[in-house]
């Protein structure tokens, strides 16, 4: 009987060491917004003031290295970053530095799979130059920066065929020795691809997680961002159409929150069986999807803080369509003045604020 006492205990110690050995990086929760460069001081208090404790801070309109050729750095988007991480520390809030758009990309809010970012590994040099002035100039401040992420929304052709300039996997992993070799500490954020896989089958950017490399490292957080369906989050957005409800069939399919889960489900497999931390650092539904987009809203938060995951709303004061202080899109249509009232969005996103532990003044 002794003995068996002895083999349990020894079991019990075994399985609590392989555990805490899995989750020794302890991340957040943070729930928060995605911002962008153009936020003032005033802009971080009121946010301070909903009870967010993160921005993910984007520099999609003032890129932090020039996208022309000579490629050299932005020190005017360097100054505002110092005044926004300033800012933050000041108001107790966490930041993420999320440079958006970088040399070799078309857009300033995504990549594409055709973009020469995928085409010419110069583009990849440029992109590690970036990263090593933010690890050397950021490094030693994880008081209130909390995260650095690597690339926003990366794509590719065939995701299961990716060699040279087109390998994601391979730029991420020297993006990462990059900044490890200034900053040990700061934990850095991953997103999954989106593309096609081998078959041509397409994968969204929930189901990229089981494309993405196993990674040494153990401060890295896997980052999905999370519009689907398409269809009703991007309603009213450029050519997508308005007057989708949810719940309800979208694109010949109904989506309600057991749909959401289903999406979800790649992730969440994904992060029991690699131990991850994960956060969303996007997710939203367009001002023109109204009281639906709200339900939306609150179907995804919960499964998210059920699963565990930090998670940041996009958007804070940067893009009106998306902005949550917006009550319609027939408001942003006429372009009324911002901030002017509170819709039940905000009010969803300050009730769920309500779980951060309040840090004092």
């Amino acid at each position: 009987m002794k003995i068996l006492k002895v083999f349990m205990l020894l079991l019990m110690c075994i399985v609590t060491s392989n555990s805490a050995s899995a989750s020794d990086f302890v991340w957040g929760p943070y729930r928060g917004m995605s911002t962008g460069v153009g936020i003032s001081e005033k802009d971080v208090i009121d946010f301070s003031k909903t009870g967010g404790n993160l921005l993910r801070v984007g520099f999609s309109q003032q890129p932090l290295m020039s996208k022309d050729d000579p490629y050299g750095f932005n020190e005017a988007a360097f100054s505002k970053l110092n005044q926004i991480v300033s800012w933050c520390r000041k108001y107790h809030v966490k930041v993420i530095i999320d440079p958006h758009t970088t040399p070799g990309t078309q857009r300033t809010t995504t990549t594409l799979p055709n973009d020469v970012l995928w085409q010419d590994t110069k583009y990849h040099d440029l992109l590690n130059t970036l990263w090593a002035r933010i690890a050397k100039d950021y490094a030693n401040n994880n008081d209130v920066i909390v995260g650095y992420d690597l690339l926003n929304e990366p794509s590719g052709k065939l995701l299961s065929l990716q060699t040279g300039a087109a390998n994601y996997n391979q730029l991420a992993k020297r993006l990462i020795k990059t900044i490890r070799t200034y900053d040990s500490e700061t934990p850095i954020i991953i997103e999954p691809p989106v593309g096609r896989d081998a078959s041509g089958n397409w994968v969204n950017r929930l189901e990229g997680v089981n494309f993405l490399p196993v990674l040494e490292d153990s401060r890295i957080i896997v980052s999905p961002h999370m519009y689907e369906p398409r269809a009703f989050t991007h309603q009213g957005v450029k050519n997508f159409e308005t007057g989708i409800q949810y719940p309800g069939v979208i694109d010949g399919k109904y989506w309600d929150k057991d749909a959401l889960r289903r999406a979800l489900q790649p992730v969440r497999d994904w992060q029991i069986k690699n131990h991850a931390v994960v956060y969303i650092g996007e997710f939203s539904a367009s001002s023109a999807s109204g009281e639906g987009g709200t339900r939306y809203l609150r179907d995804l938060i919960d499964l998210f803080e059920e699963y565990g995951w930090s998670w940041s709303y996009h958007a804070w004061r940067s893009a009106p369509v998306w902005d949550a202080e917006r009550i319609s899109a027939d408001q942003v249509q006429a372009q009324i003045t911002p901030n002017a009232k509170t819709e039940t969005r905000l009010e969803l996103l300050k009730e769920v604020f309500t779980r951060n532990i309040p840090v004092a003044n």
